[in-house]
């Protein structure tokens, strides 16, 4: 929605630019469209060099017992993720009962971050735990 609406605001500059063949709005238009393309790398770059892995404390859990873990997101660039989101689903195989969690937050550039995940464990069975989707957010 922000890209379309980035998008709009140029066009609307490049058309004043055209109508009163102004020069100045001619460079703004063309430094938006530079700013627009640096961003889009930008988000590409931090997507790319970001990792996601789910750890578990023990591998199961009683019943009636929640299942902790962590959800460890290493950045492996030198720019610093400033905000993500993981979105995981998890599945009880036995009941059929099923559930999502997101889990937000942000990590420094070269670091790794732990975040607890907690998981309800209100009937018996073997649990499915999987990410599902993984979103970064550029600092703009």
């Amino acid at each position: 929605m922000r890209a379309v609406l980035w998008l709009l605001l140029s066009a609307a500059v490049w058309y004043l630019a055209g109508l009163y063949q102004m020069e100045m709005l001619g460079l703004l238009f063309l430094t938006q469209l530079l700013l627009f393309g640096m961003m889009l790398l930008l988000s590409e770059y931090t997507k790319r060099h970001a990792q996601v892995h789910l750890l578990l404390e023990e591998p199961w859990a009683l019943l009636g017992e929640s299942v902790q873990g962590q959800l460890l997101v290493r950045c492996r660039g030198f720019i610093p993720l400033v905000w993500f989101r993981a979105r995981l689903e998890w599945k009880n195989t036995l009941s059929l009962e099923r559930g999502s969690l997101s889990v937000s937050g942000c990590c420094p550039a070269g670091e790794t971050s732990r975040l607890p995940v907690l998981l309800p464990g209100k009937n018996c069975g073997i649990l499915e735990i999987s990410l599902k989707s993984f979103s970064t957010w550029d600092p703009l």
